[in-house]
């Protein structure tokens, strides 16, 4: 059968051929449907990842979609695939049962893993960890990626009273979701543009960026806002000044998928694909065969578009 494989630390995947998975006990056979490529797998494949990557070679990917026999369509992610053992960028794979979540059969593949990390991510930290309601402000930090473009539909979902979605780029804010109420260009003016666009002091933050845009605009934040820190894509570093965080008494939280209890992990993600089956959710892809693999990574190394490969299109 087909894998991707990653033979060297900073290397990208090649297509290659090995043998077919064999039977073990206890564990399901998946034929896989789609891939997500995520930032997570890129960090985990150049030798980046905090908790390490699996031995050489290992085949990349901690989550998909797949079919089991025909009859269930399943989203699997967990028991370490992609992080510390082969993850899924396979025809085949077997894994726990309790790392599976059924789907409707139904649902399309590549929308719905492209809905596991990045739109539980945006979800979640929205609904679960910011918890906002209709009296917030929202901000969205780095709104023109996947997690960002879910976080702005999961604060509308939510009913918050007006939602900024702010990127670096122009025309990709002016090309996204027409969801947010006003969309500002991160530049030397964000934090009086975000007060000017919000019309009054932001309650929530929901921050893909870290680094200088969210320090620049925790001087325009309501007193008691919630900061929600869900990624870095400006810098793993931000010099925060004492004042605004103790006078404002702001909260700053982390997010983490892997720090969500899986109850809540399970409901919400068979929610956001039962909004997504319905046309009340959407996320954005670029889709590519296995075939297409190099220009696939290259894609997700690139931040361009969130990747997902079609697995069962080869």
């Amino acid at each position: 059968m087909k894998v991707a494989m990653i033979e060297t630390i900073g290397g990208s995947p090649k297509v290659v051929e090995i043998d077919a998975v064999k039977s073990e006990e206890g564990m399901v056979l998946l034929d896989v449907c789609a891939v997500a490529l995520n930032p997570v797998d890129i960090a985990i494949a150049s030798g980046k990842f905090f908790a390490g990557h699996p031995p050489l070679p290992f085949i990349p990917a901690l989550e998909a979609v797949a079919k089991v026999g025909g009859s269930r369509l399943v989203y699997a992610q967990g028991a370490g695939y992609g992080i510390s053992r082969n993850g899924f960028l396979a025809q085949q794979v077997r894994a726990p049962e309790a790392s599976l979540i059924d789907i409707p059969i139904e649902s399309d593949p590549a929308i719905a893993v492209a809905l596991g990390t990045a739109g539980l991510a945006g979800w979640l930290s929205v609904r679960w960890r910011a918890n906002v309601g209709i009296n917030d402000v929202v901000v969205v930090l780095g709104a023109t990626g996947a997690v960002g473009k879910v976080a702005l539909q999961a604060a509308k979902f939510a009913g918050a009273k007006r939602i900024i979605a702010v990127g670096r780029s122009e025309n990709r804010l002016m090309s996204s979701d027409v969801i947010a109420s006003s969309k500002v260009v991160i530049d030397d003016e964000l934090a009086k543009n975000v007060l000017e666009a919000a019309g009054e002091p932001p309650t929530v933050v929901i921050d893909m960026t870290w680094g200088s845009p969210l320090s620049s605009v925790l001087s325009v934040l309501a007193a008691g806002a919630r900061v929600v820190q869900v990624g870095a894509s400006a810098s793993i570093e931000a010099t925060i000044l004492s004042a605004p965080v103790r006078g404002k008494q702001l909260s700053i939280l982390g997010y983490s998928n892997f720090g969500v209890p899986r109850d809540v992990l399970v409901n919400t993600y068979k929610e956001i694909v039962s909004l997504a089956n319905a046309g009340k959710l959407s996320v954005p892809i670029s889709k590519f065969p296995l075939t297409d693999l190099a220009t696939a990574w290259s894609a997700a190394v690139n931040g361009e578009a969130k990747v997902v490969i079609e697995v069962d299109k080869n």
